[in-house]
């Protein structure tokens, strides 16, 4: 009985052996016994916003020896572990987006990622300088794009002359989608809120006034976003001839007048 035992343990301690090396290499190997390779890219496609801004994207690969190679000069691409981390230069170019490649190779086998960079949000525009036909001491033109809701300009309380002009002025700006107007603070304090008004635009190709609209923002302490459709290119200055304020009628008052470019939309 002792002979039979110790062959029948020897015989399952061989067989074991023989077997463990193909469980144990099972996941690299495919049915012939070949090391399977593989290089994913964790999305083939990075968007970036039209700041500078960076992204990551994921590398799971088993090959050895990868280089990273970035077409344009304004991206930059590092693969740091199996993290591949694109950093983008602000975008202050005229058309609504741009790409690059960032392709990674490894021996025989290329990847290939996208770098779109465009506004994913919307961007404010900056405005230069404004000028208003009448203003109060107190709440000059700059009050209405200082970023402060606080702060308010109004005209001047009795020497007013309805229609009047308020001009904002702006440098390099290629595009402009919608403007919001900012109701002046103080919930109860409505004089000076606007009512009728005529929008007017000018730009690099044609410096003369073309007018846009007319609106009328009936007096009320609400807030207003008029889009330019089709967007104004290269625009140079954006008037507004004010016919009425709330209250006496011989003020008008603007919390903030902000000028945007709109988002990408997904």
């Amino acid at each position: 009985m002792k002979p039979t035992s110790f062959n029948f343990l020897s015989f399952f301690i061989i067989s074991l052996f023989s077997i463990f090396p193909f469980i144990s290499c099972s996941d690299d190997k495919d049915d012939d016994g070949l090391k399977i390779k593989y290089f994913i890219l964790s999305s083939e496609i990075l968007e970036l916003d039209i700041e500078a801004s960076e992204g990551v994207i994921d590398v799971k690969t088993n090959l050895p020896g990868i280089t990273v190679n970035v077409e344009d000069s304004w991206c930059k691409a590092v693969l740091n572990g199996t993290e591949l981390k694109v950093k983008v230069e602000e975008f202050n170019g005229d058309a609504d987006e741009r790409n690059t490649n960032v392709t990674l190779k490894a021996g025989n086998e290329t990847k290939t990622l996208k770098v779109t960079q465009s506004a994913l949000s919307d961007q404010k525009i900056k405005i230069a300088s404004a000028t208003a036909e009448y203003s109060h001491s107190a709440n000059g033109i700059e009050f209405s794009f200082d970023n402060d809701l606080d702060t308010y300009f109004m005209s001047h309380w009795t020497q007013t002359i309805f229609p009047f002009d308020v001009i904002y002025n702006f440098d390099d700006i290629k595009k402009i989608d919608f403007f919001i107007y900012q109701p002046r603070p103080g919930g109860e304090k409505k004089n000076g809120l606007l009512g009728k008004l005529e929008v007017w635009y000018a730009t690099k190709e044609n410096p003369g006034f073309t007018k846009y609209k007319d609106y009328d923002f009936e007096t009320a302490p609400d807030v207003r976003k008029i889009e330019f459709i089709p967007a104004l290119t290269n625009p140079t200055q954006i008037k507004f001839v004010l016919y009425k304020g709330y209250g006496t009628g011989t003020y008008a008052a603007i919390g903030e007048m902000e000028f945007y470019r709109a988002g990408k939309k997904k």
